[in-house]
C-alpha cells in the first residue's frame, strides 16, 4: 500500500492513470486548482498519480481540458475498507461504538502511583488523595495537580514538597518527607551521653568525653553518663562529641492472671461470604447477606493484573466468621501454661537486653492464678544528647 499519513488514510484516497499526449499541461491545471496530488509518475501513455477519493470527480473536467482519459487503478483507506461490510450496519456500528468506548474510558483515571514512603505517612497520603477526588474512575479532567498538591502539603506535615501530575489515564504522585533529624548528627556536634533509663553502671568505656560514673553506681533516666565538656589543667574547655557504650543491671517485672473460670473466643463454624466488583472507583456489590453479632472479619482482595500491571478491575471477597465466647473451668496447670505464654510475649518487646537472672513467682487463690516474673538484665543505657548553647538555646 503506498505511504500516507493516518488522516489521508482514514479520508480514502485513490490510485488514477490519465493518458493522453499533453499531462503536463494538465498538472499544472491540478496544481493550480489545488487538487494535491503525490507521488506522480511518467508513464508510456502519461501519467499515474495519488489523490483524495473525494476530489477525485473535479479532475474529470480538467482532464476533458487537455484531452485526457482518466482511470481508477486501485482504491485505498477506511471508506473502501468499510464497503463490504456496508450491508452489515452492526459491524460498522460496533466498530465505531469501541472506538467510543476507549475514548471514553481514556477520560478516567485508570492508575495512580505513589512513591516509596514510610508506613506511617502512607495510609495518610492515600485517604488525602481520595478526600481530593483522585481516585480510580474519576475524570481526569477534574484532577488539578497543582490545586491538589498545595492542599496536601497543608494537610500532611510530614511532608517537605509534593506534586501531583496526570499522564493520560496515570496519574504520578512524587514528594520528599521531612526528615526527623537526630540531634546528634555527626562526629563534629557536641554532645553528653545520658542513660536512657535507670540502672546499676556495670562499666563505662568512654571512647569520646570523660566518663562521669563507675561500676556500682546508681543512675537514673536522663543522668549524666559520659560528659561532652572537658576541662583541662590548663583551664581551657572543650566541648566534644561524647560517645561510648555503658552497661548497666537494670530491672524488669512482668505479670499475668489467669481465672480459672475461663472465657476464650473461638469460632463457631458459620461463616458470612459477601464480594463486591470494584471498577474503576466503583464498588457493585455481588449479593450481599446480612449478619449481627461479634466475628472476625476477613478480607480479600483479587486484582486483575495484565503483563504485570495491575488494572482498576479487582473482586473484594469479605468472610465474616462467627465467634463465640466459650466459658470452661481449667485446671492450675493449664493456667499456669496460659500466663506463663503471655509474659513470654510481653518479654519479646524488650529487645537488646542479655537476662542476668529470673525469678518467678507464683501466686494461686480460689478464683486463678497470678504469675509475676522479675529479671534482672544486663544493657547499654547509653543515649546522646546535643549540648544546646549559644544560638542553639
Amino acid at each position: 500500500m503506498p505511504k500516507a499519513d493516518l488522516l489521508t488514510q482514514a479520508r480514502g484516497f485513490c490510485e488514477f492513470r490519465a493518458d493522453g499526449v499533453f499531462p503536463e499541461r494538465f498538472l499544472n491545471l491540478c496544481s493550480g486548482a489545488g487538487m494535491g496530488l503525490w507521488q506522480i509518475e511518467r508513464t508510456k501513455t502519461g501519467i499515474k498519480a495519488h489523490i483524495i477519493a473525494s476530489r477525485y470527480k473535479k479532475l474529470r473536467p480538467l482532464a476533458k481540458k487537455c484531452s485526457l482519459r482518466l482511470h481508477v487503478e486501485k482504491k485505498h483507506g477506511l471508506p473502501f475498507t468499510l464497503i463490504p461490510y456496508r450491508k452489515r450496519s452492526g459491524f460498522v456500528l460496533g466498530l465505531f461504538l469501541f472506538c467510543g468506548i476507549i475514548w471514553l474510558m481514556s477520560q478516567f483515571v485508570w492508575f495512580i502511583q505513589l512513591p516509596e514512603v514510610s508506613p506511617e505517612l502512607r495510609p495518610q497520603l492515600e485517604q488525602a488523595l481520595e478526600d481530593s477526588g483522585v481516585r480510580a474512575g474519576a475524570l481526569t479532567s477534574r484532577v488539578d495537580g497543582s490545586l491538589i498538591a498545595t492542599k496536601l502539603e497543608l494537610e500532611l506535615p510530614g511532608i517537605m514538597w509534593i506534586t501531583v501530575n496526570t499522564y493520560g489515564s496515570s496519574v504520578t504522585v512524587d514528594l520528599r518527607e521531612i526528615q526527623t533529624l537526630n540531634p546528634v548528627v555527626g562526629n563534629d556536634e557536641p554532645c553528653n551521653v545520658v542513660a536512657a533509663k535507670p540502672g546499676i553502671i556495670i562499666s563505662a568505656d568512654a571512647m569520646g568525653g570523660e566518663a562521669q560514673v563507675s561500676a556500682g553506681q546508681t543512675v537514673a533516666a536522663g543522668d549524666l553518663l559520659i560528659s561532652g565538656i572537658v576541662e583541662y589543667q590548663n583551664g581551657s574547655v572543650s566541648m566534644l562529641h561524647a560517645w561510648g557504650d555503658v552497661w548497666a543491671r537494670t530491672d524488669y517485672e512482668f505479670s499475668c492472671t489467669v481465672p480459672y473460670l475461663y472465657t476464650s473466643v473461638e469460632r463457631s463454624g458459620k461463616v458470612t461470604t459477601n464480594r463486591r466488583l470494584f471498577l474503576l472507583g466503583f464498588e457493585i456489590p455481588l449479593g450481599y447477606t446480612k449478619y449481627e453479632g461479634e466475628c472476625e472479619l476477613e478480607v480479600s482482595k483479587q486484582t486483575l493484573n495484565v503483563l504485570g500491571v495491575e488494572l482498576p478491575f479487582s473482586l473484594i471477597t469479605e468472610n465474616r466468621y462467627e465467634t463465640v465466647n466459650l466459658m470452661r473451668m481449667i485446671s492450675e496447670d493449664e493456667a499456669l501454661a496460659i500466663a506463663r505464654q503471655d509474659i513470654s510475649a510481653q518479654l519479646e518487646s524488650c529487645s537488646g537486653i542479655e537476662i542476668l537472672s529470673r525469678v518467678e513467682n507464683v501466686k494461686t487463690d480460689e478464683t486463678g492464678i497470678t504469675v509475676t516474673l522479675k529479671i534482672t538484665a544486663k544493657e547499654n543505657i547509653a543515649k546522646q544528647e546535643l549540648i544546646l548553647f549559644g544560638d542553639n538555646s
